[in-house]
């Protein structure tokens, strides 16, 4: 980006303080360039939103600020410009994407975590089921085995 020169010195950062000067010291102190003088870059603004209405009006504004230097042949002088955009469009995309896949997985994870928790507490449950199953079918064969004893001993 070209640095901003003092407009009130008038003094561009590519004039030579030699050049110019009258041997009695007026007039003109530095080389002035008129052609160049009025063209200063321009911030770099972004892009307009994916809006087929908003991308026509903001093309036809740049064609305007051209002022008819556009004809058949330099007709593609703006596809850059509406390529850069469609570059901005598509990176606003896929960094949408990544979020959202980091987001997904995030969530995957802590699923993850809770569905092997979950088996771990399954596993000790079923283990204590069938323990506790053993000790309820030998406490049935005990009774069974005593109520014989009580009816031989009748």
């Amino acid at each position: 980006m070209l640095r901003r020169w003092n407009r009130r010195k008038r003094r561009a950062p590519w004039s030579n303080a030699s050049e110019g000067l009258s041997s009695a010291g007026t007039g003109p102190k530095f080389v002035e360039f008129s052609e160049i003088d009025g063209w200063r870059s321009q911030k770099y603004d972004m892009a307009p939103p994916p809006d087929r209405e908003a991308v026509m009006l903001r093309v036809e504004k740049e064609i305007v600020k051209l002022a008819g230097a556009l004809d058949e042949g330099t007709a593609e002088a703006m596809d850059p410009l509406i390529e850069s955009w469609i570059a901005q469009w598509i990176a606003t995309v896929e960094t949408g994407y990544t979020d959202a896949c980091s987001v997904v997985d995030v969530h995957h994870g802590a699923a993850s975590q809770f569905a092997e928790e979950a088996e771990r507490v399954l596993d000790f449950e079923q283990r204590e089921l069938h323990r506790l199953e053993r000790f309820r079918d030998r406490a049935q064969d005990g009774l069974v085995v005593e109520e014989a004893r009580d009816e031989r001993a009748r």
